[in-house]
């Protein structure tokens, strides 16, 4: 029997110790109006785990980005192929395609060199 993937969703908070990520709770009685960005998702990929910047600003966004990506792992993890995972587990990356286009735009000699 499979488990059921979750993805902690974190803020970040200056202690004495210095900065330290704190877990959103949830569950009966738990308020979260006092709870602002930025946000931080911690997705399990392969039995590690990371920190990844949520895409989300406000907590609604972030949970249904998080279910997002909880159904996309899924299926993953079952063999199919999700493009929309893509986009979500790599909002702030540049592609390579688009990262050699806007620093070498003026010169021919590096993209005909890296396309066959």
């Amino acid at each position: 029997m499979r488990y059921a993937q979750k993805i902690g969703i974190y803020t970040r908070g200056k202690t004495q110790k210095g900065w330290r990520y704190k877990r959103v709770k949830f569950g009966r009685g738990m308020k979260h109006a006092h709870i602002s960005g930025p946000f931080y998702l911690r997705p399990t990929v392969e039995g590690k785990r990371f920190w990844q910047l949520a895409k989300g600003t406000t907590l609604p966004e972030v949970l249904e980005e998080a279910e997002t990506m909880v159904h996309g792992l899924n299926a993953a993890e079952r063999g199919l192929s999700v493009s929309e995972l893509d986009e979500v587990s790599n909002a702030y990356r540049t592609t390579i395609h688009s990262g050699i286009w806007m620093t070498d735009f003026a010169r021919n000699k590096t993209w005909a060199s890296m396309t066959l």
